[in-house]
């Protein structure tokens, strides 16, 4: 007999390369004893005897079982996120053998682990992890011995809803049983098989709703993995499907979608990339456009900081039939080196969550089933963060330590929020205004769950909640909720040139931040305050009561647009304050990557040109005389940014390095003399071979620029303008060269 398994961390074992090989005799390895928790004895015969021939299964003997035995299973969450045209949809309905609707939607599968992982379909949240159970083999006997289940099963527990999973396991059980002696009729191989897969495969469209929930909870999702779909001619892509933001391009914004994988211990590069084709090309055209995808999606995935998550990129013919992705999916389970061992009782319990009513539970109502599987503190503690690292459950308290709701229904949670806010199915107010009225949410979601809908949102930091007589449009002074990215209909393209900016460093993970529900709450504080009416999806906006003032914020990317109009010093501070205050809270997030920021405003003589505020040295005379800037001025005289969060320069080593490398191959030493005169007003040094010349002059003009200018940085941006600007009176080749410096480094 073999001693019962033992709960402990994952653990890293060896494994090929990447998810394509895959071991032929891939083998689970057993923790030693000297990690068994104090107190559990290794010894069977004090947990499970032998069972002799027709022994019976009852449910005080499986309550027993559960109690003392732990179970091994690889959980694991696959995302699937792609582009218009990509080939996600044919993807998943390859490994499901059924149509793929748009939107959120969500699959189960079970696999266990022979010669091959076999994989099936499951059709129900609650079947998977009974089949999770049953793949303990609670049964220490040889297979030549049947056992019998009993169906007759007395109330063991005090709560109903672990009597009634009891009940349901049982009929499981028994069911299965009977093909576990029938091997001819023997549906399921994996019911005989030690250790399963639990795998959640979730469908998901970029910029939705879903998506933006989802990355609240990245570095938590730890046992996830991300396949993106995009197309070889990516750059073709329009915005129609999936709405893709204005202000970023596909590939990029893709690819942002890895940072849900933060974390992750499943594998060390958690995120696959396929770029389809329609198979019309010959592999030769296929090679030359797969090369030059590859360096498009380098060049991206460097300037987000997202490559230590690209696994591999894989070329994908969407009118090929078989089952590529299937056989994927296998390789891809084989190669996970993270196996969990947990207490059996645990995926009772989860099984149990599945016949409550609600999707939501209060933590300590879980916490008392838990008790009443047996389980401990400790246990209890890394049931939540397990189940939630694969999606299985969402345990709020991971993303905001004040809340005690837990997500007991994730994928209902999910879908409902796409049929709401994604996929309405009428044109309603909410979709225009981002308003929703208690109501409204009550409407959606039900009597009984729509306030705790909205508020899980809020603490997600999707939802602002807009206090009585706050909303200008408002006539009952109730409480509502503004929602952003509920608005579909349109965005605010048109860039306001007057407008203060405020500058973001894209390199820092803050992507996860929605800028108006942050901005909203931080404004609403105030008495003056009041939330107005604005149908376009990037703008927010708030009237200020104590002078009419009309405070306007519109979010694109990695760029921010403030502007107060009439000028009032007053609520401009008020605004530099809500940033500082933004920036701190996202401080105190630990994994989300430090915040850093910069107020500026685009040159009135030169739109290419941005002052950095307040004192930039190279403010022009007739930026200074402006009213509004004058404003700025003062307000971040009196309220300077903090010094940790200031924004220093986004221009990276590997910038520095690339631009050396281009610039030295294409330019003599005549061409280097003119480029360092231009842009640097420096000499060049004769002394020194080019390439060091080069090097030395950006990385003194970067620091340079630092340490002796106030609120200055050398940027990307400053750099290519310069760059361009040299390049206007040289020839082709050296504009072609430019033009790809500048594509690099933008």
């Amino acid at each position: 007999m073999e001693d019962p398994e033992e709960y402990q961390s994952p653990v890293e074992e060896s494994r090929p390369d990447g998810p394509g090989t895959v071991p032929a005799q891939y083998q689970y390895v057993a923790g030693p004893d000297s990690l068994l928790p104090e107190g559990r004895s290794t010894s069977t015969s004090s947990v499970l005897p032998e069972l002799e021939a027709d022994s019976i299964i009852d449910a005080v003997t499986l309550r027993r079982i559960m109690k003392n035995r732990n179970v091994k299973i690889i959980p694991l969450l696959i995302c699937s996120a792609g582009l218009p045209e990509s080939a996600k949809k044919e993807a998943l309905q390859e490994i499901f053998k059924t149509p793929i609707t748009a939107g959120f939607s969500s699959h189960h599968i079970l696999a266990t682990n022979r010669s091959n992982y076999e994989i099936a379909c499951v059709y129900s949240t609650s079947m998977l992890y009974n089949f999770g159970v049953q793949s303990c083999q609670l049964i220490r006997s040889s297979e030549g011995i049947s056992y019998k289940i009993s169906t007759d099963q007395p109330s063991i527990y005090k709560d109903t809803l672990l009597n009634k999973h009891m009940k349901e396991l049982l009929a499981h059980l028994h069911k299965y049983c009977i093909q576990f002696c029938d091997k001819q009729e023997l549906e399921f191989v994996f019911t005989v098989t030690r250790g399963a897969a639990l795998i959640n495969i979730w469908n998901i469209t970029l910029n939705t709703n879903v998506f933006y929930f989802l990355r609240a909870f990245s570095g938590h999702l730890t046992n996830s993995r991300m396949w993106l779909f995009a197309d070889l001619t990516i750059e073709e892509v329009n915005e129609e499907e999936g709405k893709l933001q204005i202000w970023q391009k596909p590939l990029d914004y893709l690819l942002r979608c890895m940072r849900l994988c933060k974390g992750v211990t499943t594998h060390k590069r958690p995120c696959t990339v396929f770029a389809s084709h329609s198979g019309e090309d010959s592999d030769k055209e296929i090679e030359t456009k797969m090369k030059t995808f590859e360096e498009e999606l380098q060049r991206v995935a460097r300037q987000l900081n997202v490559t230590e998550f690209v696994d591999q990129t894989l070329p994908f013919n969407k009118k090929t039939q078989g089952n590529y992705f299937l056989l994927f999916l296998k390789n891809l389970v084989g190669s996970v080196y993270g196996k969990t061992r947990i207490p059996i009782s645990g995926l009772f319990l989860r099984g149990a969550l599945e016949h409550k009513e609600s999707m939501f539970m209060r933590k300590a109502g879980l916490r008392q089933l838990a008790e009443e599987c047996d389980m401990n503190d400790e246990d209890f503690k890394e049931f939540c963060e397990l189940f939630t690292s694969f999606g299985s459950i969402f345990d709020l308290s991971l993303v905001n330590d004040t809340s005690d709701i837990i997500i007991v229904k994730p994928n209902e949670f999910l879908s409902n929020l796409n049929k709401a806010f994604d996929n309405p199915p009428d044109s309603k107010m909410y979709n225009e205004s981002g308003i929703i009225t208690k109501t409204a949410a009550r409407e959606m979601f039900g009597a009984s769950q729509g306030e705790t809908f909205m508020s899980v949102l809020a603490l997600v930091g999707m939802v602002a909640v807009v206090p009585g007589g706050k909303y200008a449009e408002d006539e009952t002074h109730e409480v509502c909720y503004y929602m952003p990215c509920a608005r579909k209909r349109k965005q605010e393209r048109f860039m306001d040139k007057e407008a203060v900016r405020l500058l973001l460093n894209n390199r820092s993970p803050i992507n996860f931040v929605n800028f108006e529900v942050a901005f909203t709450n931080c404004m609403l504080k105030h008495s003056f305050a009041q939330l107005q009416l604005s149908t376009a999806e990037n703008r927010t906006i708030i009237k200020c009561t104590d002078n009419s003032s009309i405070i306007t914020m519109t979010y694109r990317g990695d760029e921010i647009e403030v502007k107060v109009m009439p000028p009032s010093k007053k609520h401009t501070l008020c605004v530099v304050q809500a940033f500082k205050e933004i920036a701190e809270i996202i401080d105190k997030k630990k994994g989300r990557g430090r915040f850093s920021y910069a107020f500026a405003i685009m040159c009135s003589k030169n739109e290419k040109e941005y002052h950095r505020l307040p004192h930039d040295v190279k403010l022009c005379d007739e930026c200074k005389s402006k009213a509004e800037y004058s404003d700025w001025i003062e307000a971040l005289t009196e309220e300077p940014i903090p010094e940790k969060f200031k924004f220093v320069t986004d221009i990276e080593f590997d910038d520095v390095i690339f631009v050396t490398k281009e610039l030295v191959a294409c330019c003599d030493q005549e061409m280097l003399t003119d480029l360092f005169k231009t842009c640097f007003d420096a000499d060049y040094k004769e002394s020194l071979p080019p390439w060091l010349n080069v090097l030395n002059q950006l990385t003194k003009w970067i620091t340079q620029d630092l340490s002796n200018v106030p609120n200055s940085s050398a940027t990307k941006a400053e750099l290519a303008a310069k760059l361009d600007k040299w390049s206007n009176s040289k020839p082709d080749e050296i504009k072609a060269l430019v033009k790809t410096l500048h594509k690099f480094i933008q």
